[in-house]
């Protein structure tokens, strides 16, 4: 959804330890996105990267 701006509102991140993925979700966090869901498999990594992204 976006929001009165045509920036999204949330996000859904398709292979959550990806470096590409990571860094445009990292500008989209920047630019107001609210909600991200991080999808990949259990791993230290994508439990990393959702740390990181909740900082």
């Amino acid at each position: 959804m976006k929001d009165a701006f045509g920036l999204p509102q949330s996000l859904l991140v398709l292979g959550g330890t990806s470096e590409i993925a990571l860094a445009v979700t990292r500008r989209l966090i920047a630019r107001r996105t609210r909600t991200v869901w991080l999808a990949g498999r259990p791993s230290p990594g994508l439990d990393a990267a959702a740390g990181e992204l909740r900082a």
